[in-house]
């Protein structure tokens, strides 16, 4: 019984994690299908409203700061109340300035969330268990978006898109009822010191260079590969669907495969062949018009997701006692990129066409080759950087 009165707040936090994920799965699967086949916009508005949406994550510690007097489990209920409304105010806008009101309004306590989940889990997980339940969680998460992913397929020729939208606002507000059930024991954290949050050094160069190009890779795929296939081809929301499912299927598998070859032959080499194999594909992207080839492509980008190679690699330069805080510039370094590098990419997008801003992410991933090229090889062992790059996996999202 003892045991299961410590686990009951870590389940509790899993089922609100479910909810919640699987409402935001819901949005993730139909949005673009949304926005190009119902309401009719382009390139250059998604590239906007992926932009927009990435503001609240490059304020994340502000609005940390801001809300820490609030106990987790409260802040946590309002956050997902916020991704709810959001979710269900999709639904009934139409024009482009309602869409970055609304997106600015569930992104906000979608970003929220992620601090406040883990600060609860950290709370009441025992010290040795907390990678673990860290880990369960975050493959509860998994489990709910693939679950939405199913549910769109299964349905998609029978349901408005809009629909969704509503399904999502409520499964997600069941959710911030599971939250509410926590209790509100163990007082709220210190007011954090933003100015010791940022550690900017120029022993790290490589690692915030790193970042970005990554980063700015990442976020031209992520925002325009499915959309392409919507805006060109026309494909339909259960075969985006299916390509999401499968993505998350194959991201799933390469993370312990990735961590296996930094492992054996260190980040550099590691480096070295992701950048070949992304540029390698986004050219594709920008030059092959067979639909069959296009979604192989979309499919093979989720095995090199190689975020974990840039923090492995810290941990292999950086003293210990730097890791949290340049981990923390990292973050918003790549909040910035998924800011401005969306904005630009539809406004090539626009200009020019599709096949630019693939050529466009190209060059950034030609870039990061080059660059990984000239990376000095870390003479360090590799016992503090597989420990760090294990625990990126288990908390991150795919």
């Amino acid at each position: 019984m003892s045991r299961l009165r410590r686990l009951q707040p870590l389940l509790l936090v899993a089922v609100a994690a479910f909810f919640w994920e699987f409402g935001f799965g819901t949005y993730r699967t139909v949005f673009q299908n949304y926005l190009n086949q119902e309401l009719g916009m382009g390139g250059g508005a998604l590239g906007w409203l992926e932009g927009i949406r990435e503001i609240p994550g490059l304020l994340t510690v502000v609005l940390t700061a801001a809300t820490i007097t609030i106990a987790p489990p409260v802040l946590g209920t309002w956050s997902i109340l916020l991704l709810a409304l959001g979710l269900g105010l999709l639904a009934v806008t139409d024009s482009f300035a309602g869409l970055a009101v609304v997106t600015l309004i569930f992104s906000t306590g979608f970003h929220l969330l992620f601090p406040v989940q883990n600060t609860l889990i950290l709370r009441w997980a025992r010290p040795e268990e907390r990678g673990l339940r860290l880990g369960q969680v975050e493959g509860v998460g998994v489990a709910a978006e693939l679950a939405a992913m199913a549910v769109v397929f299964a349905t998609g020729s029978l349901l408005p898109l809009r629909s969704y939208f509503v399904v999502g606002a409520v499964v997600a507000a069941l959710g911030a009822l599971a939250m509410w059930a926590l209790p509100r024991e163990g007082a709220p954290a210190a007011r954090p010191d933003l100015r010791s949050r940022f550690l900017i050094r120029r022993r790290y160069s490589t690692y915030y260079w790193s970042t970005l190009l990554n980063g700015a890779r990442r976020h031209m795929f992520l925002t325009f590969a499915a959309f392409n296939l919507i805006a060109v081809y026309g494909v339909g929301v259960q075969t985006v669907a299916l390509l999401m499912a499968a993505g998350h299927v194959l991201s799933i598998l390469g993370r312990p495969l990735m961590g296996m070859a930094v492992d054996r032959f260190g980040e550099r080499p590691v480096f070295v062949v992701c950048y070949a194999v992304v540029g390698a594909i986004l050219v594709g992207y920008a030059v092959l018009d067979w639909l069959p080839a296009l979604y192989v492509l979309f499919c093979i980008d989720n095995l090199f997701r190689f975020e974990m190679v840039v923090t492995a690699y810290l941990g292999r330069i950086a003293d210990p006692d730097d890791v949290p805080q340049t981990l923390a510039t990292g973050g918003t370094i790549n909040h910035i990129a998924g800011v401005a590098v969306p904005v630009l990419g539809g406004l090539l997008w626009e200009a020019v066409g599709p096949h630019a801003t693939f050529a466009a992410g190209a060059a950034v991933a030609a870039a990061g080759l080059v660059y990984s090229l000239t990376m000095r090889s870390p003479e360090t062992t590799p016992t503090a950087s597989t420990a760090l790059m294990r625990r990126h996996q288990s908390t991150s999202a795919p």
